[in-house]
């Protein structure tokens, strides 16, 4: 009933059976020659069935891959999560950016 997909609540650790909130945060920093959206979220430690791929649009309507300017991964909450943080310059020109979610093979 929170809105979040059952495969994403998988891959962030969340509780399908519970109300969460959304797992990704955004931050903006403008203060310097260029703005920086940093996003962050949570996700399993031990995750060999799941892909995570950025995407961006300029129009919310043509989305491309998208790689992020830097993708910082530690410590999470408890030892079986991770933080995962993605900085993406912004630039002069309005973005948006939305993170997949994709269940692939375990190898």
């Amino acid at each position: 009933g929170d809105g979040i997909p059952n495969l994403v609540e998988y891959a962030f650790g969340l509780e399908p059976t519970r109300l969460d909130t959304n797992p990704l945060k955004i931050a903006l920093n403008v203060s310097g020659p260029t703005a920086i959206a940093t996003a962050s979220y949570e996700r399993l430690a031990v995750l060999s069935d799941i892909q995570f791929s950025w995407q961006s649009s300029a129009d919310l309507v043509t989305w491309t891959p998208a790689t992020p300017d830097q993708e910082v991964v530690g410590s999470g909450r408890d030892p079986s999560m991770q933080r995962v943080a993605a900085s993406f310059s912004a630039g002069d020109q309005m973005k948006f950016f939305r993170l997949g979610v994709t269940r692939v093979s375990p190898p």
